[in-house]
């Protein structure tokens, strides 16, 4: 039997269900405590691709009934594109206080990188936190690797902008690839492990989805780069002269392992 789960939501609830430790909305009751056709709009969401819904067991006081669910993003979702119009009286400045919100938090996530519910909780402020620390520290380990080529860049006067290019340059001279386009083709192989561990948390950093061999290229063409301009430029190289350097040391080491690591 699946637990009754009520869901705080701009201070009312949300009947739902606990599905394998994941609350699912209950959407009929959920719908017509707004004044909406539920059938309808559960007919609705059923089209649209980014909804994920199910039949669940639910129990209620006549007895156990099998039940639409949908899980709390599709739910979330649905109510975002709800007009406002369509929902009774009572109901209607919620549902209009609560799409502001998610336009402000979606404005938020692309233009600032995030964004954070100011009715949070203790536990779910340090959640973030914890993501939060995740990724500095990812972004960390990864530009540590290249802590002597990002140094030298500074020196010499470049901007993160230029480093990024450099570091672009880099990925595609030795796989034919940007740093974005690995991540988004190849396996993740490394990065931090779920709490549960159920394998590794999506990662940002494109070194955690590089083979042993890309890896192991990278790594040597990165010292053989380093090598060359604490020769030749000491006090700092432009990003042009960086990436004259990363051409050469691609064609000393790049064309016998080429074939195995792209």
């Amino acid at each position: 039997m699946n637990t009754i789960v009520r869901i705080p939501f701009h201070g009312s609830e949300v009947l739902a269900v606990d599905v394998d430790g994941k609350p699912n909305v209950v959407l009929k009751p959920a719908f017509e405590a707004i004044g909406l056709d539920a059938d309808q709009q559960i007919r609705k969401l059923k089209r649209q691709t980014w909804a994920g819904t199910g039949v669940t067991t639910v129990p209620t006081a006549g007895g156990v009934q099998q039940m639409v669910t949908a899980d709390l993003r599709t739910f979330l979702m649905a109510l975002a594109t709800i007009p406002a119009s369509r929902v009774n009286e009572a109901a209607r400045p919620l549902l209009v206080a609560y799409q502001s919100e998610v336009a402000d938090a979606i404005e938020a996530y692309w233009t600032q990188g995030g964004a954070i519910n100011p009715r949070a909780t203790d536990a779910q402020i340090e959640q973030v936190q914890e993501t939060l620390d995740e990724i500095a520290k990812r972004r960390l380990a990864e530009r540590m690797d290249y802590k002597a080529i990002l140094n030298y860049l500074k020196l010499g006067g470049a901007v993160d902008d230029e480093y990024a290019h450099v570091q672009n340059t880099l990925y595609l001279l030795l796989f034919g690839r940007t740093a974005a386009t690995i991540r988004a083709t190849q396996p993740q192989r490394t990065g931090v492990v779920r709490r549960r561990g159920e394998g590794f948390r999506k990662s940002t950093v494109a070194k955690d989805y590089l083979t042993e061999d890309q890896l192991a290229l990278l790594n040597a063409t990165v010292l053989a780069t380093v090598a060359q301009i604490s020769l030749h430029f000491p006090h700092g190289a432009s990003a042009g002269q960086m990436l004259e350097a990363i051409g050469r040391a691609v064609g000393i080491l790049a064309p016998a392992q080429l074939a195995v690591t792209r």
